[in-house]
């Protein structure tokens, strides 16, 4: 059994996590990418909109999406695109948090594979 722990709060509780390796991923399930912990907010064949109020997923505006005014990252470029195969949107709870608003899309490569919390 993998483990992973994680110590920030940006997208799930701090908490020991358990790697579920062969799992299919679905839509708010958490990610261990190469560091910090995301959700999945998008799948492939999603629309995603970045706009200044916020990211649209599906034409809906997703709760505290949009990048706060004093955030030191500039925000992802204003645009909406549909995710092909292999490409994600991921985010974490924390506005600040470094994710999609800010990156953009997130290839497959770049996820290591989905984590479930023990502790």
């Amino acid at each position: 059994m993998s483990l992973v722990v994680n110590v920030s709060d940006s997208a799930a509780p701090a908490g020991i996590y358990r790697v579920l390796w062969d799992v299919k991923m679905e839509r708010g399930d958490l990610v261990l990418m190469r560091e910090p912990l995301k959700k999945v907010v998008g799948l492939p064949g999603d629309i995603v909109r970045f706009a200044r109020e916020g990211v649209y997923l599906n034409h809906q505006l997703l709760p505290n999406s949009a990048v706060p005014t004093d955030s030191p990252y500039p925000p992802y470029p204003y645009q909406t695109i549909v995710l092909a195969k292999g490409q994600y949107l991921l985010m974490g709870a924390n506005p600040l948090s470094f994710d999609g608003r800010y990156e953009g899309v997130t290839p497959e490569e770049l996820v290591y594979q989905k984590v479930q919390k023990l502790w």
